[in-house]
């Protein structure tokens, strides 16, 4: 036995039982999806613990596991000097640019702007938690002494009026100013507490220090601006990229930007002062404490705020990113109400015909209501396990919703043909079932292929090394499996009642019973008048009838399929296809690889123009990269050994993309210049006295040291230059193998290197999950449609459809990211199911195998793309980069599926697919009724033939 037979046998099954007991099956996916949800919303567990730019990463990537392990070595303390503390410490800074002409801060009215802005700053406050305690306990008092007052009045006017005596009447009065007083004391020690706990906290309160009683950590500019003279102490500063005062050496290549350098005087550490800077950046670190979070928040609030004439203002924060790309998600929560009310009016509208009976809105209605069922309990459920949440998921809803009807226009499409067939004939409920049975049969092969490929591609996806891309499927793998339950339950049950309405000539709006227009009668008693004439005979076959009228009347799939079995559209085709497949691949071959953060931020977000801003202002120099040596097996006390380890440091940052930036082992051995260690004991007493100097006391950051008060890693610090993409690579490849032909147990680390390794690991996962998914699409479509032609025409399709889908996304700016890896996924299993639609219903006819599978599927076909496309469509407005690469995505598959189902696949499949290569379709139990009809005072009867075709046949030629 086939797989289509088993599959068609169950759902036979599986309908007829719905039949018997729909408001059953009707009763459990609302139970179970109440249940869910109510246990979820009861006791809520959102895990947002990967909502970071880790899960745009691959979690076993190389330099991901590097970062981790040099967090863990080295804990982030400077968030200027352990620049991979993006990942750990706090801060915000700001950019300030001179956009005038002159282009230049150093000027006495840049000066101002830029003091006033760190004035700004520095006057940006937060309210310690406690503050809302306080004004709580200070209103429930206030309260609770009114109280007390009203009642003593009370109690007092009560004991005037008992007694009438003016005594009473004084004590009375007393006893209430008392009351009185005692309220207001209370009010104001109740308010006095509420301001004396209103702590508000500056940047001074929780600017990170390194001793608790140790000042801010702060640039120097930051001071300078405090002067009266701020243009003169910053000019004192102006050099670049260094400026050297006494053993302290000053990092301004973070703090200026698009500068001109004189070329006459050079100290003799390389630097020169400053002529002219485009912009200035102020930095401020913050303590890893919860209120400085709070801190941030405002900051941003107060930036966003901020004007000057000639100037731009960027600024940024250690939780920028994670905030706007979490900001992605809340931009679709306004649209949602309105892809919900145009998908309802949309699949009432698609599910109209003029007659009131005919028409099934509520069935469209119900298609979009399972789907929404299903996103609800899928959520609920893994949000209920703990399951990671991401703010992206927010798509899903849009994109389950919109597919989610679509198998619901091939069962209504079936029923109308089955139901159709009977001209009149049913008029029971017991027979509305039987019809409903066989239809959902008919198509019950489609219904699976849908299913199975939808889903199968978001489980292909949720293997993928992307935190991202493998949440986003799981979320809707669940949900398509859930939809696919609802649909075979309550969907199901809901049409059985909604048919049985139709069959029972009730309104299709008002449910109301309805009587049948004497004309359609008449129109029968025409027909049944010309079949007699015809045959010459009391019993009329219906089949070789329907043959009759299908010959002499024109139908538009009978006109399609003529004009495509012509030649000279078959080489058009061929053209067409030709020039389409060149474009394609042109732009394919143009798609540009790798994250882009700034992508990652919805439009003109804060974040993504600050990240451009320092890519055009401050590109000659960037942040520190690193090198970590394991020391556990080298003798550091040796000087032979120090001094290899110093000469790695010199080679590394020796090349023009890296520069020197801080080894603690050089001024260690100038500190150390006259000693000389015999073994490890004294060594380390000399570390201990050079780290206790307060001049070197920063490079116990760089030093870990292990239980035992040995050394067990270093970190060198070096300088990135020549920011930019195209250097990245190059600047990996060159560190990584220098150290690693050092022999030494390490490894390098740049941020940047996240960048370059996701790129390669983007490209190889892609392909990857790309040959997976078709595999496993062809693997479902062979098993259904198990002959050879047939299956490599689907093959074709799918790889043609994608390869289109994938060159369209290069040609409107789209990049190969994870973003972008869900979508082609995804897209995989979209373009299976129009290849399989046509192609099936194809094989399992004999005659005008063509027209047949036309007439079945495209009208099918065309509506769930138009739904599809609707849904996501109004999403086109939303001002992110990531949600416009979900719609454009989807738009693309379903213009290129649909271009391939109804144009490419026919003329290929009639050109190549043999006649001898055919599928016995499975076959179901057609219902027959019995109708008595006087016609000429003669009775006879029509019986329709048994046969899977006859629904094939379209209803207007059928009784």
């Amino acid at each position: 036995m086939s797989l289509h037979f088993a599959v068609s046998q169950f759902f036979e099954w599986e309908t007829r039982v719905v039949t018997r007991w729909p408001l059953l099956f009707i009763s459990i996916p609302l139970l179970f999806t109440m249940t869910i949800v109510s246990l979820t919303i009861y006791d809520p567990k959102l895990n947002t613990s990967k909502q970071s730019l880790e899960m745009f990463l691959p979690d076993q990537m190389e330099s991901l596991l590097h970062l981790h392990e040099l967090m863990n070595l080295f804990p982030p303390r400077n968030a200027l000097r352990d620049s991979y503390s993006l990942f750990g410490s706090k801060f915000a800074y700001v950019i300030y640019e001179d956009t005038s002409e002159d282009g230049n801060i150093l000027t006495d009215s840049k000066m101002k702007h830029i003091a006033e802005l760190q004035k700004t700053v520095q006057n940006v406050v937060t309210k310690d938690k406690t503050m809302a305690m306080a004004m709580a306990m200070a209103m429930a008092m206030a309260m609770a002494m009114a109280m007390a007052m009203a009642m003593a009045m009370a109690m007092a006017m009560a004991m005037a009026m008992a007694m009438a005596m003016a005594m009473a009447m004084a004590m009375a009065m007393a006893m209430a100013m008392a009351m009185a007083m005692a309220m207001a004391m209370a009010m104001a020690m109740a308010m006095a507490m509420a301001m004396a706990m209103d702590n508000y906290l500056k940047f001074t309160d929780l600017c990170y220090r390194e001793e608790q009683n140790a000042s801010c950590l702060m640039h120097p500019i930051l001071y300078a601006l405090e002067d009266s003279q701020a243009l003169l102490a910053t000019q004192f500063l102006a050099r670049y990229p260094f400026i050297k005062i006494s053993n302290a050496t000053i990092d301004n290549a973070v703090v200026f930007g698009g500068v001109t350098l004189s070329n006459k005087t050079v100290d003799k550490y390389g630097n020169r002062p400053i002529l002219k800077a485009r912009a200035v950046r102020l930095v401020y670190v913050l303590a890893p404490v919860n209120e400085a979070d709070e801190w941030i928040n405002q900051f941003v609030k107060a930036m966003k705020n901020i004007e000057f004439k000639d100037a731009n203002i960027f600024f940024t924060s250690s939780k920028a990113l994670p905030d706007e790309m979490q900001r992605n998600g809340e931009l679709l929560i306004p649209w949602m109400p309105w892809m919900v009310a145009i998908l309802i009016v949309f699949c009432a509208l698609i599910c109209f015909t003029t007659d009131s009976i005919r028409s099934q809105p509520f069935i469209g209605l119900s298609a979009m209501f399972n789907a929404f069922l299903a996103v609800c309990a899928a959520i609920a459920t893994l949000i209920y396990v703990e399951y990671p949440f991401l703010h992206m998921i927010l798509i899903m809803p849009f994109l389950i919703i919109s597919i989610g009807v679509d198998n619901m226009f091939l069962m209504l499409k079936s029923w109308r043909i089955a139901c159709d067939s009977y001209n009149g004939m049913l008029s029971k409920a017991s027979q509305s079932d039987d019809v409903l049975v066989y239809s959902i049969t008919e198509v019950s092969v489609s219904l699976m292929i849908t299913s199975l490929t939808d889903g199968f591609s978001f489980l292909v996806g949720s293997l993928s090394d992307f935190i991202a891309v493998r949440v986003f499927c799981v979320y809707c793998s669940l949900a398509i499996l859930y939809m696919f339950l609802f649909q075979i339950t309550l969907l199901s049950g809901l049409m059985v009642l909604h048919c049985r309405r139709e069959i029972d000539q009730r309104n299709c709006i008002t449910f109301l019973k309805t009587t049948v227009i004497d004309e359609e009668e008449k129109y029968r008693q025409i027909h049944y008048k010309k079949s007699y004439d015809a045959f010459n005979s009391m019993y009329v076959n219906v089949h070789d009838y329907y043959e009759t009228v299908v010959d002499s009347k024109t139908r538009i799939w009978v006109r399609i399929a003529k004009v495509y079995q012509k030649s000279y559209v078959r080489v058009i085709g061929v053209v067409l296809y030709v020039v389409y497949l060149a474009v394609s691949l042109n732009f394919l071959l143009q798609l540009q690889l790798g994250l882009d953060l700034k992508l990652l931020t919805p439009d003109n977000s804060y974040a993504a123009l600050e990240i451009r801003a320092q890519e055009r202002l401050f590109s000659d120099y960037g942040a520190f990269c690193f090198a970590v040596v394991k020391t556990k097996n080298l003798q550091l006390f040796k000087k032979q050994e120090r001094q290899k380890l110093i000469r790695l440091y010199k080679i590394l940052s020796g090349g023009g993309l890296v520069s020197p930036g801080e080894f603690w082992l050089e001024p260690f051995a100038n500190f150390t210049e006259n000693e000389d260690f015999q073994n490890e004991k004294y060594f380390m007493k000399s570390v201990v006295r050079f780290l206790e100097d307060e001049r070197y006391s920063k490079y116990r950051a760089d030093i870990k040291f292990g239980k035992n008060g040995t050394i067990e890693a270093i970190k060198m610090i070096m300088r990135i230059r020549k920011l930019g993409a195209e250097n990245d690579p190059p600047r990996a490849q060159w560190m990584r193998r220098l150290f690693k032909n050092s022999n030494y147990d390490g490894f390098v680390y740049d941020t940047s290197f996240l960048l370059v390794d996701q790129l390669t690991i983007t490209l190889q996962n892609v392909i990857a999950n790309v040959a997976i998914a078709v595999i496993v699409m062809l693997t479902v479509a062979i098993l259904l449609i198990p002959r050879p032609v047939s299956a490599l025409a689907i093959a074709f399709c799918i790889i043609s459809i994608n390869i289109g889908v994938v060159g369209a996304l290069s040609a409107v700016g789209t990049r190969l990211d994870i973003i972008s890896m869900i979508t082609i996924v995804m897209s995989i299993g979209f373009s299976v199911d129009y290849a399989t639609h046509i192609t099936f219903h194809y094989l399992i006819s004999q005659n005008n195998r063509l027209v047949q599978a036309l007439e079945v599927v495209a009208y099918p076909i065309i509506q769930a793309a138009a739904s599809t496309l609707v849904g996501v469509a109004i999403l086109g407005v939303v001002p992110s980069y990531m949600i416009r690469t979900f719609v454009l995505t989807v738009v693309f598959v379903v213009l290129i599926g649909l271009a391939h189902a109804i144009f490419f696949l026919p003329l290929l499949l009639d050109t190549v697919v043999p006649e001898t290569e055919f599928i016995r379709p499975y076959e179901a139990e057609k219902p027959v009724f019995e109708m008595e009809k006087p016609v000429n005072t003669v009775q006879f009867r029509i019986t329709p033939t048994i046969k899977r075709l006859d629904c094939y046949i379209e209803e207007k030629w059928k009784f």
